[in-house]
């Protein structure tokens, strides 16, 4: 039985790169593709509690990077509607962990949460794209 269901974008190579951390660590996971997953508002806004909507949006989406989409004007009902119309705007991966739900990669968080003690050491760039310039991100 999965640990963390992990919403991710099928082929992100930094996506990859986290999925091999939690194998490394022995952590158990099901991966779920983020933009074929049917999302609702209330679903997706339980991965953002607390969190300024800023950070709830993909910052390597495509039109993010190119100044089209400002960030810093998003209302959440805004920046929800954008999202399920178009999941590249999510920030990923989404992890669901026990009864916690957030966005983004922290292997340290998931293991706290997993009650797994231990040093879980991952690299701070582990969120970057890891094609900046090729536009990868832009299905």
């Amino acid at each position: 039985m999965a640990e963390i269901i992990f919403y991710e974008k099928p082929g992100c190579i930094t996506n990859g790169k986290q999925k091999k951390l939690l194998k490394q660590s022995g952590i158990t996971f099901e991966a779920v593709s983020l933009l074929d997953y049917p999302w609702n508002e209330q679903e997706l806004l339980a991965f953002f509690k607390g969190e300024p909507v800023t950070n709830w949006i993909n910052p390597n989406a495509p039109d993010v990077k190119s100044g089209e989409v400002d960030v810093t004007t998003l209302t959440e009902q805004d920046a929800l509607a954008m999202m399920i119309a178009n999941p590249i705007f999510i920030r990923r991966p989404l992890i669901a962990c026990k009864n916690a739900k957030w966005a983004g990669f922290d292997l340290q968080r998931i293991s706290s949460a997993l009650g797994i003690s231990g040093e879980f050491k991952q690299d701070v760039a582990i969120e970057n794209c890891s094609h900046p310039s090729e536009g990868e991100c832009a299905q």
